[in-house]
């Protein structure tokens, strides 16, 4: 659909949620409780430390006893709220890790599906290196992002918007400037992610090189080491990995060094809630447990944009590998599949007019007209590259010619255009068995 074209790769790939909406409002549910929760339990112990230097939560009585009542409320208070959001978030992480399974499953199997569905021009052209990294590496990350690295976001929004709403509520200056901070750190965070996104794209292509390395060097082992080229695949091999690896330490560099800078500005806020925190209590506008849970606040906010840091670099490599896996899933075949039934007649074969050229233009079968009946036993002899293996990809349809018409049937019944066929009919009645085999693992 249109919007499915102009949305962006990776919140395209937040469409996995819609198989699970019950499970993801649920998982979301849970984040929100914990994470809202957190500035309600340093705001209990900034009402339990009042009470302390206030004189009710230890009371001396008159004959020299100590009250310790109130103390002990204090304490099953903060253990049970702790306990529950314990609870809570165990929740959330089973929730968050079933998901993200159920999620790298669904888009493998996207993969791989788009994989068996496209033509032989598609793979010729992208390798099986590069459609390997998109259901490992790229599908990983994607994984991430969409959840550790969604959960991670929604989390620290709450986090820093209870936290926040806890020091205006406390006193609007005491908010004023960690809001400001916050907000800067935002941006450059978000002027940085597109840096990372190229960057992490170049290792990306760079990763395919290896795979792709890595997938001939498997398969084709037997000739490798009939011809003794173990030497030159194993440094064809070391460049590529080399490649890969230079990219990725330019990509680190970049994020170990540009990513901590907001993270230190947000630090800065410790020093305006001690120093303006410190005035409004002698104003008698703030108390001493307010300051202290105002101090743990902005410490909690510290620690978050942090991880935004961390969950910005994420996205940023998810942003790359959701691209490249959409641009695998967008793909359309060459040509496609007929709706007609296949006959149930003899076959014979028949080529009129047929044209093809190589993807360098050079012509490979040249208006070739060829008529075979039923029972006919024909050998093709040419020398290497003459087109006969051309030919004969464009019996079973696993390419088209460029001209002319692939026909099958005999003259008393009549011929049905290969186009017009369907792919699983006409590859049951009509079989290639090429020179070179393909030994899938299975038992006999």
């Amino acid at each position: 659909s249109l919007m499915a074209v102009t949305l962006h790769p990776l919140l395209r790939c937040f469409g996995f949620y819609r198989r699970y909406p019950l499970m993801f409002v649920t998982a979301t549910a849970v984040a929100m409780a914990v994470n809202l929760s957190l500035p309600v339990t340093q705001h209990l112990l900034g009402l339990a430390l009042d009470e302390v230097k206030a004189g009710v939560a230890v009371v001396r009585a008159p004959e020299g006893s100590m009250d310790l009542s109130r103390a002990w409320f204090w304490v099953g208070a903060l253990m049970a709220f702790a306990v529950m959001r314990g609870l809570i978030q165990y929740v959330g992480t089973m929730l968050g890790m079933v998901l993200g399974q159920r999620l790298l499953h669904d888009l493998r199997d996207r993969v791989l599906i788009q994989v068996q569905r496209l033509d032989q021009t598609y793979h010729r052209k992208h390798g099986a290196g590069e459609i390997v990294t998109r259901t490992t590496r790229d599908s990983d990350k994607v994984r991430d992002a969409v959840i550790g690295g969604w959960r991670t976001l929604l989390e620290t929004g709450l986090v820093v918007i209870g936290c926040l709403g806890v020091l205006f509520w406390y006193h609007p200056l005491l908010a004023a400037v960690p809001t400001g901070l916050v907000l800067i750190a935002l941006l450059m965070f978000i002027q940085q992610a597109r840096r990372m996104v190229m960057l992490d794209r170049a290792a990306g292509d760079a990763y395919d090189v290896v795979t792709q390395e890595l997938t001939e060097g498997i398969g084709g082992v037997r000739v490798i080491k009939a011809f003794a080229l173990e030497n030159a695949r194993i440094q064809r091999f070391q460049q590529a990995v080399d490649g890969f690896a230079r990219l990725t330490r330019k990509s680190l560099s970049f994020a170990s060094v540009r990513l901590p800078l907001p993270q230190m500005l947000v630090g800065f806020g410790h020093v305006w809630i001690l120093w303006c925190g410190a005035k409004l209590v002698a104003d008698g506008q703030l108390t001493v447990g307010e300051l202290v849970a105002s101090l743990m606040i902005i410490t909690a906010i510290i620690f978050r944009v942090e991880s935004v840091g961390r969950t910005i670099q994420t996205f940023a490599e998810a942003s790359a590998s959701a691209a490249r896996i959409m641009e695998l899933l967008d793909a359309e075949p060459a040509f496609e599949q007929g709706k007609a039934d296949a006959p149930v007649t003899a076959w014979g074969l028949r080529l009129r007019e047929v044209s093809v050229r190589s993807p360098a233009g050079i012509m490979i079968l040249d208006h070739l007209n060829l008529e075979l009946v039923p029972g006919e036993v024909v050998a093709l002899v040419g020398a290497t590259g003459s087109g006969k293996s051309t030919l004969a990809q464009l019996l079973p349809r696993l390419a088209d010619p460029d001209k002319g018409d692939v026909s099958f049937g005999n003259p008393r019944d009549g011929w049905i255009n290969a186009r017009d066929l369907r792919f699983s009919e006409l590859r049951q009645r009509v079989q290639v068995v090429y020179q070179d085999s393909f030994l899938f693992s299975d038992t006999v």
